[in-house]
């Protein structure tokens, strides 16, 4: 499941009658977005197991509590190979990362056109 819709359902009910609340949240995901990729990039192309776990857990987080699910199974999975630094296996999983967070902001900016 790329997006949790629960999440998302629970999202808008809090923006309530202020839909630019919702559209500020995911603004502000989105924008992030690309600094938690290219934290995780580094951190497996520099071996450096700290950079790996504080983009993966940072974007995990993020993508948790926007709905991105699997973006965010993802990071956890990054974030386990961080602490082993097991680079090898965080390096496997560095396309899927790239096609899932293409995804993600795809789908997210269709649910903003909803909204």
């Amino acid at each position: 499941m790329l997006l949790n819709q629960d999440v998302i359902a629970e999202l808008k009910m809090i923006a309530g009658d202020a839909p630019e609340v919702l559209l500020e949240i995911i603004d502000a995901y989105l924008s992030q977005l690309p600094d938690f990729i290219e934290g995780i990039y580094q951190g497996v192309s520099l071996k450096e197991h700290e950079r790996l776990n504080q983009a993966a857990h940072g974007l995990k987080g993020s993508s948790f509590n926007i709905g991105a699910q699997q973006l965010g199974e993802l990071c956890s999975q990054l974030e386990h190979y961080a602490r082993e630094q097991n680079f090898a296996s965080a390096a496997a999983l560095l396309k899927e990362l790239g096609n899932v967070s293409a995804a993600t902001q795809a789908e997210l900016q269709a649910l903003k056109t909803g909204i």
